[in-house]
């Protein structure tokens, strides 16, 4: 199994190419993974196998040993490991996202994204926050406006949304936007989150966001019938591979 260390965004991942040395199919494989959780990525795993020449099926194993619907950062980065430079679908559990790379940069276009009740959280008596809950392409997230995301106690707030969400706090409006994501899988805040960027910059209403996140930045296009999202990424093999 072909493994590479990359980062997309400031997310970290163990790229795990299937090169179909395991007879018992990628379902055994996934489980293997899932229960040895050998790895030391904070933003997880992702199992990537081909279909075909162009289609590849992507698996999202988080580092509490969880299977997360998507990842978009991580999809950025699986899409720039495996396409060489040239525009490949990632079939995921909601569907394709087509990846296409351009050296450092990638970027993946999602399906529409689903927005559900909005839910109400209590950070201490007399405190109340509304939030939206927006699925993006299958991955949910709790998105709630603060007038500032930088000294925020997100991890307060954030226990009470996982594992059923992410938590992602955002401040601002229109074509530029700061925002921060509380992951489930993880457990605590990331330094980026693909999702949590589109879903921020739905909040925010703009046709064109970027996504200020941490020291990283995301730009998001939410388009008719799908929600694009690009960024940097790199990538490398591994010295020593682990074996699942």
């Amino acid at each position: 199994m072909l493994q590479w260390i990359g980062e997309a965004s400031g997310n970290r991942f163990l790229v795990c190419i299937e090169d179909g040395s395991h007879s018992n199919g990628s379902f055994t494989l996934l489980e293997r993974i899932r229960n040895q959780r050998a790895w030391t990525f904070d933003s997880g795993l992702i199992l990537v196998r081909s279909d075909s020449h162009h289609v590849w099926r992507m698996h999202v194993v988080e580092h509490d040993g969880s299977v997360s619907e998507m990842c978009g950062n991580g999809a950025r980065l699986a899409g720039m490991v495996v396409s060489l430079g040239k525009k490949i679908q990632i079939e995921t559990a909601y569907g394709c996202v087509d990846v296409e790379s351009f050296g450092s940069y990638s970027r993946a276009v999602m399906s529409i994204p689903v927005f559900e009740e909005e839910r109400t959280f209590s950070l201490q008596p007399g405190i109340t926050y509304c939030g939206q809950h927006i699925r993006v392409h299958g991955e949910p997230h709790i998105v709630v406006n603060v007038p500032n995301v930088w000294n925020f106690p997100i991890e307060h707030l954030g226990l009470q949304v996982v594992p059923q969400a992410n938590l992602t706090i955002v401040s601002g409006y229109g074509r530029r936007i700061d925002a921060r994501t509380f992951e489930r899988g993880v457990n605590r805040e990331t330094q980026s989150c693909g999702t949590g960027a589109c879903a921020a910059a739905l909040v925010a209403g703009s046709r064109v966001t970027r996504v200020a996140m941490h020291n990283h930045e995301l730009l998001v296009s939410c388009e008719k019938d799908a929600v694009v999202l690009e960024g940097s990424g790199s990538f490398e093999r591994t010295n020593g591979e682990r074996d699942f």
